[in-house]
Parts: C-alpha cells; sequence; structure tokens
C-alpha cells in the first residue's frame, strides 16, 4: 500500500468450503464497507468480478461506477487483481485511493506480479500443510506396525490400534 502511495488495500481468499470472498488482511479500509464477519458473498460487485473473471479491474471514479458498493467519501479511484496460482484464483488483491484516475495500468502490472506471488505463497502454504497431515499419517502407521510386530496379543493390538486411530480420525 504505501509503495503505490494508495490510500487503502485488502486481500480477499477464497472459502474453500463456502464459496465466499473473506477478508484476510487490509490497511486503512473502514469497517462500515464489510459485513460483521467480513465476507463477500457471491455477487457483490468490485472483488467478486475480479475474483470471478479473473482479470484486473480499474475504477477510475468509483463514485460512480455500478461496480464498486462501497461509497465511503474516501474513495474514488480503485485497482484489484486476482491472486491466482498454477491457473487458480485464490483470491483478490485490492487497493484504493482518494483521487479520481489515480490508479494506471503500470500500478496493474505491479499488482498483478505481487497477486502471482501471493498466490504461489498461498499455495505452497496448503501443500506444506497437506505434507504435514501426511507425515502424521505415516507416524502413525509406523507406530502401529511397531506396536503390531512386538506383541503377540491380539487383544493389546486391537485396543492400542483403536486408540490410535482416534487420534487421526475426527469422530462425534
Amino acid at each position: 500500500v504505501s509503495h503505490m502511495e494508495a490510500d487503502a488495500g485488502w486481500i480477499y481468499l477464497i472459502d474453500d468450503e463456502t464459496g465466499d470472498l473473506c477478508l484476510s488482511a487490509q490497511n486503512n479500509v473502514k469497517d462500515d464497507c464489510f459485513d460483521g464477519d467480513k465476507r463477500i458473498p457471491s455477487g457483490k460487485p468490485f472483488s467478486d468480478k475480479v475474483f470471478s473473471s479473473g482479470k484486473p479491474l480499474l475504477v477510475k471514479n468509483s463514485s460512480e461506477d455500478p461496480r464498486v458498493s462501497c461509497r465511503d467519501g474516501r474513495t474514488e479511484s480503485m485497482a484489484g487483481v486476482p491472486i491466482s496460482s498454477r491457473g487458480n484464483t485464490l483470491g483478490v488483491l485490492g487497493v484504493s485511493n482518494r483521487k479520481a484516475s489515480y490508479f494506471t495500468s503500470m500500478d496493474i502490472q505491479l499488482l498483478k506480479t505481487v497477486g502471482s506471488q501471493l498466490g504461489v505463497a498461498i499455495e505452497n502454504t496448503k501443500l506444506i500443510g497437506q505434507l504435514q497431515d501426511k507425515m502424521r499419517q505415516i507416524k502413525l502407521i509406523n507406530e502401529l506396525s511397531g506396536i503390531i510386530n512386538s506383541s503377540l496379543s491380539i487383544g493389546t493390538i486391537f485396543r492400542i490400534m483403536v486408540s490410535e486411530i482416534k487420534k487421526l480420525v475426527e469422530y462425534d
């Protein structure tokens, strides 16, 4: 935000379960521009338009643009780009300024680069989480194999396996 001399900036990421865009980070954005839970259900103009199209959006005069739903009197120009990785759109990076026609195509290029880098970082974070889950599963399998190999009592093996599986599988 400060590098571009924008007045405000935000990042929305998709919630994989609900499909809503959820505010993940913001700087200097007024709270009255958000619902209480900071979600944008499908259909909200600016960020949803960027997300659904997968293309950047530059608004030079937000007070007259129907794609902008928050008219807080402090924002005239807005720029938004998709956050993406490997062809998947993961969210939206946006900035705004009080001055009309403030952002240019060069600003969009910079935001696109940042959005791509964010997308790779987010995707890597998800992959690391998946890898950690798999490692926990492998560790459990190794522990169970050791127990099975060290015990001759089927009752003992069964009790230990049930106990260890409960740690791995969520249940009610």
